[in-house]
């Protein structure tokens, strides 16, 4: 069984307690990508709101940092959309950090190297590498017609950077801000760095990085 999901971080730790057997993959994707693609998808009514917040202030993230609806309430929409994005991800290492059946990959790297490092995944988890799945990944991540939202094919070579053109550089900056205030600043490139694919684990060695 496969379970894929844009919205289990609330469940994150009971899926660790409950099937500690299993192969998780976290695909880390930056806080400025996912900033820019809720608010894209705001505008175009594919969500009701930007974010939901209250959640976040009884989470451990919320508790790390202190955060308060009252305060969340209150920010620019980059800056609460960027916290969401640290508590669901934060909540991935606080069920996965330490587990070795655990695997965080970033967004921007599957998009460059797609059918490589999509077969690592298959590898880890123990699932067969097939042609047509070899066929699927080469379909779908070279389209150049027009994309839809939640459609999975898309121009990868694009995708990861197209945040760079619709965010100003304030909210770029915003957003930036509170990602070096949390634990995921060592998982994310900045505007300028480049990182590899790396365990989940806070203690894992990044190659590229120099930490």
């Amino acid at each position: 069984m496969v379970v894929k999901s844009v919205s289990a971080h609330g469940r994150a730790q009971a899926f660790a307690l409950a099937a500690p057997q299993a192969r998780v993959v976290v695909i880390l994707r930056d806080p400025w990508g996912y900033v820019s693609s809720v608010m894209r998808g705001t505008a175009q009514g594919k969500f009701v709101s930007d974010a939901v917040l209250d959640w976040i202030p009884g989470s451990e993230t919320g508790r790390r940092y202190g955060l308060t609806l009252a305060e969340l309430t209150e920010m620019p929409v980059v800056e609460r959309l960027a916290w969401n994005w640290a508590a669901m991800n934060e909540a991935f290492l606080d069920a996965f950090g330490d587990r070795p059946n655990a695997r965080m990959i970033r967004y921007d790297l599957l998009c460059e190297r797609p059918a490589p490092l999509a077969r690592e995944i298959f590898d880890f988890v123990g699932l067969p590498w097939h042609r047509q799945t070899e066929a699927f990944i080469a379909q779908s991540t070279t389209f150049r017609g027009a994309e839809r939202y939640y459609g999975v094919f898309r121009d990868a070579s694009q995708a990861p950077h197209r945040w760079r053109h619709e965010m100003p550089l304030g909210d770029q900056r915003r957003v930036d801000a509170i990602l070096q205030r949390t634990r995921l600043a060592r998982y994310c490139p900045d505007l300028g760095s480049d990182v590899t694919q790396c365990p989940v684990s806070e203690n894992s060695c990044m190659s590229g990085t120099g930490q």
